[in-house]
């Protein structure tokens, strides 16, 4: 449900930002509906999150760690809660602990992770060029001749919003149906599950690049010795744009969730804090690349030779390093799996923190449970 609702708030929205814009009070209508939906996001990030099931009144004073309660979340009493703002503390005794301080460097040691690094570099390249295209898409398409406005430029994203979701839910179907006895599903098979997504996603980038150039694109038509007609855009379907760009961003879900899986399961020899952490640096070091090609994409695509040909360039090199990276870190992981999970243990000083863990016993907060 988790990777559903992102899917959707990620590129359902731009088409529901495109159709509040198409009067005057567009802007303040989107303002409202982000406000809307970051209300309840605040709402669950108050009374979902494991800050909210960690008792402090079961802290004891003495050197030696004493177990914490969990609470059950429900509606407080004024009282309640004003007792929960008054014990609020950033620290505890046992936050400088030897092991305290160890878990507080694991982020840090899984950025580093040979796991991270070659998902990151497998899944990364691909998902931000589905970001970076989608920024671009006004770059592109509200320049002559096709001027798009920018309500026209929401429903560019209907494509991509019905062709992710019907894929990760056939890449999820078939996860789970893999899982089921007496099969089992391992970290190979989820790395299998992440090719079928790259070939998806540069076939539609690259699709997406070549048809948009073509049909933009002036050209000569030639008729006899009488005259020649200038053609420029008069056969481009926005909506094969749009299934273009949705191939593109499919795949994009579908590598991203069969390297994500597959770095679960890499993984799943720690903790489950050890996994979690693991996640979120591959989340980190994917959106700094992201976040790069957004900033980059316009400069590379309105290049020296024009806005056309500056898009053609720079998708058939995105595409190229894609390929190239993506097949080479896909075969070494399918290849040197298990020795890369033990440098992740080296790294992760996994050894060192199964003895703390025997010492204490962690608990899940509502979206871990």
């Amino acid at each position: 449900m988790y990777n559903i609702s992102n899917i959707f708030f990620t590129w359902g929205t731009p088409i529901l930002g495109g159709y509040l814009s198409q009067n005057n009070e567009g802007f303040r209508n989107q303002i409202m509906a982000v406000n809307i939906i970051q209300a309840f996001s605040i709402a669950l990030l108050i009374f979902a999150t494991p800050e909210t099931t960690f008792s402090r009144s079961s802290i004891q004073g003495d050197s030696t760690f004493q177990p914490t309660t969990v609470t059950t979340v429900s509606s407080p009493s004024a009282g309640k809660f004003k007792s929960y703002l008054s014990t609020l503390r950033l620290t505890t005794p046992h936050s400088t602990s030897k092991f305290q301080l160890s878990r507080a460097l694991l982020p840090l040691r899984a950025l580093s992770a040979p796991s991270t690094i070659l998902t990151f570099l497998l899944t990364a390249p691909l998902v931000a060029t589905a970001f970076a295209t989608a920024n671009t898409l006004s770059l592109i398409f509200t320049a002559m001749p096709v001027f798009l406005l920018p309500a026209r430029i929401g429903y560019l994203f209907i494509g991509p919003f019905a062709t992710s979701l019907v894929a990760f839910s056939l890449a999820s179907l078939a996860a789970f149906l893999r899982s089921r006895p007496p099969h089992h599903l391992t970290a190979s098979k989820h790395l299998a599950t992440a090719i079928p997504g790259l070939v998806l996603g540069v076939a539609g980038s690259l699709s997406f690049g070549l048809y948009t150039y073509g049909k933009l694109m002036s050209f000569t038509l030639d008729k006899g010795s009488v005259f020649s007609l200038y053609i420029q855009g008069q056969d481009l379907s926005l909506k094969v744009v749009s299934l273009l760009f949705g191939l593109l961003v499919s795949g994009a879900v579908v590598v991203n969730f069969g390297g994500v899986m597959h770095l679960k399961y890499a993984t799943a020899l720690g903790s489950s804090v050890e996994s979690d952490v693991v996640e979120g640096a591959h989340r980190v070091l994917q959106d700094i690349l992201t976040g790069i090609f957004i900033v980059g994409m316009p400069v590379w695509v309105d290049g020296a030779q024009g806005m056309l040909a500056g898009l053609k360039d720079t998708i058939i090199a995105l595409g190229v390093v894609q390929i190239v990276v993506g097949s080479s870190v896909a075969a070494l992981m399918w290849a040197k799996g298990d020795a890369v999970v033990k440098l992740d243990g080296r790294v992760l000083g996994r050894r060192a923190r199964e003895m703390g863990h025997q010492r204490t016993k962690t608990n899940d907060s509502f979206f871990e449970a």
